[in-house]
């Protein structure tokens, strides 16, 4: 009598087996085949990764290992007639910076060509690199395949890394990690954190959730103020924050008419009128370098501009707000009455106007 084909689960014993009917020996042998035709190829098995890929490591943890080339091994005894699958798979892993191996424990085979097993407590911190081993001795590996992690109730504060001068309403990044008493990243806090400053304009309002300990991200303060600082709070009330750091306006974007309309009276001297440098926000802000502004006025002849308060001086075209400063100002003398349209084109932003009703001298 020829017997059955079996499968041979990890450690030895039978996994299940096929009916007892008799069969011919060309039965048995195109079984055999038909098993063969499934081993794994030359190379061995392939392993890509691990799920979960981290874990405290106080605890065992139940993971599955994905790949490829994990096939059972076929093993034959043509003098008994008598065929079985051998699925004895192995692995290990080896802390990436060097150290011993950890033997996992209750590998298994999957219908699905994995491989779960359990990982043991007490891996030390830190990168581990999976070997996985098919019955028939052949090996595959992947590098930093699995991490040990601080738990994140290790987490006693935040620390938020330094932070230089900033123009409001540019993002700027920032860095949050969670440390321990002796102010060592907690790389296993995933939560968030409430995120606040001295303006109370910054956004977004939340950060997180955090990756190994730290989180950085994309923040913007609305406000300009001369010493800021950021603020971090999670849930259980654990805190941290910046040192100070300036906030200052963001860079020029519009010029815009400072004072009031004056309803001058013609051929008399009028002024000063004043022009302010605005950042997008609105902000008063200064000249990163001298800002050449053209001054137009039409009618064409309708008026003349003058850097004097008593329009003595010769006549002017253009003015310059100076590096640094964030104005500048030029007196008016308007030929006739009536209405007087002025526009200022300043270079690289853009230009402004309005009209000023011009009366009987």
């Amino acid at each position: 009598m020829i017997g059955p084909l079996s499968q041979r689960a990890p450690g030895g014993g039978q996994r299940g087996s096929a009916g007892r009917d008799p069969r011919t020996a060309l039965q048995a042998l195109a079984l055999v085949a038909a098993a063969l035709a499934c081993t794994a190829p030359a190379g061995g098995p392939r392993p890509t990764g691990m799920t979960p890929s981290q874990a405290v490591g106080d605890a065992p943890v139940e993971v599955e290992i994905a790949g490829d080339g994990f096939e059972v091994r076929v093993e034959t005894d043509f003098r008994a007639g008598q065929g079985a699958l051998d699925s004895d798979f192995h692995a290990l892993l080896a802390p990436s910076g060097g150290g011993a191996p950890v033997r996992l424990e209750r590998v298994v085979f999957t219908d699905r060509h994995t491989l779960l097993a359990t990982v043991p407590a007490g891996l030390v911190h830190g990168l581990h690199d999976l070997v996985v081993f098919d019955p028939s001795g052949r090996s595959g590996f992947v590098q930093r395949a699995f991490r040990v992690v601080t738990p994140a109730s290790a987490a006693v504060a935040f620390r938020v890394d330094p932070v230089p001068p900033q123009r409001a309403g540019s993002s700027f990044s920032v860095c949050v990690s969670a440390i321990d008493a002796q102010g060592r990243v907690v790389d296993g806090f995933e939560g968030v954190v409430r995120l606040a400053d001295a303006t109370g304009t910054i956004t977004p309002a939340e950060l997180g959730p955090f990756t190994r300990g730290q989180v950085r991200a994309a923040v913007t303060v609305h406000e300009a103020i001369t010493a800021d600082s950021l603020g971090v709070v999670d849930e259980v009330g654990r805190a941290g924050g910046s040192t100070a750091f300036p906030v200052s306006a963001g860079i020029p974007a519009a010029l815009a008419f400072a004072t009031p309309a004056l309803s001058p009276r013609a051929q008399l001297c009028a002024g000063p009128i004043a022009l302010g440098l605005h950042d997008r926000l609105g902000l008063a802000t200064a000249a990163e370098s001298d800002l050449r502004v053209a001054l137009d006025v039409a009618p064409a002849q309708g008026a003349a501009f003058f850097a004097d308060e008593r329009c003595e001086g010769p006549p002017i075209r253009e003015l310059t707000v100076a590096a640094g400063e964030t104005s500048a100002r030029f007196w008016l003398l308007a030929a006739s009455a009536g209405p007087l349209t002025l526009r200022t084109r300043p270079e690289g932003i853009p230009s402004a106007s309005r009209t000023e009703a011009v009366t009987s001298p």
